[in-house]
């Protein structure tokens, strides 16, 4: 009998987890990150919204390959328009995400390895391209099916699918429920043909600063004779603008990161218009290097400047005219952006509420 009651013991107990799992103990439980609790709260609360910014790329749904999303109430569909999403709308989005645990999906699906990881954004970062090459020299890229990104303040997570597999599900029912809550609003929406156009309504103000997407790279390089103009990067994403300086020996360093006025981005495509960017050679034969690229919503330009081999023409001498005040305005903004003009001191009071005459 005791070596029949042991044998019974060492059943029930080799039983028990599964028995847990069967009745959904906290173990086997979903657990939220930080980012789902943050998100959470801004739901029920109904604050700090506009720190909310989704972005999703790939197949996204059946004619959507990419889509933004805004918590202030912005979104951009598939690069080419500008759409607007009332509050409702964009607590929507925020319950698709949580409702579908977008938040703790793993960062890679489909591919070799697959984990689960939550970041503190760094905003230096590009995000993961719809292309990623392989670490192994000479290997095939990856193509990517699927990108999402989920920003939140300084918290941030990125999944990226990279072959169809049943893990994937809620991705594909997450981002196919987000494109069809902003279908609507982005036929509404707002679009530019061309370049042209898109700078005019920046410039206007008709088109938001998320609009606009501008890099700026002119490192040192060794192999120039004068290093006195390079050594700068300027970049234009999301709304914000980032400046960095560039040395030979200390390498990069952040020394901007801040949300762009609205005025500073009308200012900058006036600026820009002035000297017909939109019209400038992909090639500029000048000393230096720059390499240029503007894009507002789908409409780009890509300039490199830098010495070519041949005597320039007289039309190649009027183009490096043009691209000496454009290399200018964005030489300014970068200094303004690292060292922002000091603010006037509001006027003093009366003591009755109006600010004295001058």
């Amino acid at each position: 009998m005791s070596l029949l009651r042991s044998v019974v013991l060492i059943t029930a107990l080799a039983a028990l987890p599964a028995m847990a799992h069967a009745a959904g103990t906290p173990e086997h439980e979903h657990r939220p990150s930080k980012l789902e609790a943050a998100l959470e709260h801004a739901l029920a609360t109904g604050s700090k919204l506009s720190a909310l910014r989704i972005e999703a790329g790939g197949k996204v749904a059946r004619d959507v390959r990419q889509l933004t999303i805004y918590g202030r109430g912005l979104g951009i569909w598939n690069r080419e328009r500008q759409f607007e999403l009332d509050p409702a709308e964009v607590k929507r989005a925020i319950r698709i995400v949580l409702d579908h645990h977008l938040c703790t999906l793993p960062d890679e699906i489909g591919g070799e390895e697959e984990g689960e990881e939550e970041h503190e954004i760094d905003e230096e970062k590009e995000r993961p391209p719809h292309r990623r090459e392989r670490s192994e020299a000479g290997a095939n890229p990856i193509s990517l099916l699927r990108t999402l990104t989920i920003t939140f303040g300084d918290l941030s997570k990125t999944v990226i699918q990279e072959a169809p597999v049943p893990e994937a599900a809620p991705l594909e029912k997450g981002l196919a429920e987000l494109a069809e809550l902003c279908r609507k609003p982005a036929v509404r929406g707002r679009t530019a043909h061309s370049l042209k156009e898109g700078l005019t309504l920046l410039a206007k103000g008709t088109l938001a600063p998320e609009t606009l997407t501008l890099t700026v790279n002119a490192p040192r390089l060794r192999s120039l004779k004068d290093n006195s103009s390079q050594g700068w990067i300027l970049r234009i994403e999301h709304g914000r603008i980032f400046a960095q300086s560039h040395d030979l020996k200390m390498g990069y360093r952040t020394l901007a990161n801040r949300r762009l006025d609205p005025e500073e981005v009308r200012t900058l495509a006036k600026d820009l218009l002035a000297q017909h960017v939109e019209t400038l050679p992909r090639q500029i034969n000048v000393p230096g290097y720059l390499d240029l690229r503007i894009d507002v919503l789908s409409n780009r330009t890509q300039i490199l400047a830098r010495t070519y081999a041949g005597t320039p023409g007289p039309e190649a001498v009027q183009a490096a005219k043009r691209y000496a005040a454009v290399r200018n305005v964005l030489r300014s903004l970068w200094k303004s952006a690292v060292d922002p003009p000091a603010r006037s001191p509001a006027p003093a009071s009366t003591g009755d509420g109006t600010a004295p005459k001058s």
